[in-house]
């Protein structure tokens, strides 16, 4: 999993976090299996022959760990929009299961995540950057380097 770029912000009383190359399951993996989770909307294109698959599609899920088991079993269900809220911690929304938006509740939340899926020799480097420069999407490079960028356009057209 290539994860990049990655945008921070901090408003009204939440933290929201931006990662691309993150698929809805590697960013629901990151949470506790027993949290609990409410699926607030589904659109997948593969989930057994319906054209167009929405959460009321889908059997009830409850926890980060039913989700995770329902998408191992099913395999690839063509998710392109996906929202949820995983406890009283995060809303999670996915885009075309490749880009996801977390709004945490709280700093040290955002802080706990990007801990478990940064590589350690960057990461309080790397954190310290985000929370420095929100609102622009930063890169982190093998080697550590952090490349900034403007826009995601910026960012694509590297």
């Amino acid at each position: 999993m290539k994860l990049n770029p990655f945008l921070y912000k901090e408003q009204d009383n939440t933290v929201d976090l931006y990662i691309g190359g993150c698929e809805t399951i590697d960013a629901i993996r990151l949470f506790d299996i027993s949290e609990l989770l409410s699926v607030e909307s589904l659109g997948a294109t593969s989930y057994k022959g319906f054209g167009w698959a929405t959460e009321t599609d889908i059997p009830v899920i409850k926890t980060v760990g039913e989700l995770i088991c329902f998408l191992e079993i099913e395999d690839d269900i063509g998710i392109i929009d996906f929202e949820a809220h995983i406890g009283d911690i995060v809303k999670l929304s996915s885009h075309d299961d490749g880009e996801c938006n977390f709004r945490f509740k709280s700093k040290s939340a955002c802080i706990s995540i990007l801990k478990s899926l940064l590589p350690q020799q960057y990461v309080n480097m790397f954190i310290n950057k985000l929370i420095n420069n929100q609102g622009i999407y930063l890169e982190l490079l093998e080697d550590g380097v952090v490349m900034k960028y403007s826009d995601f356009d910026d960012y694509i057209a590297k």
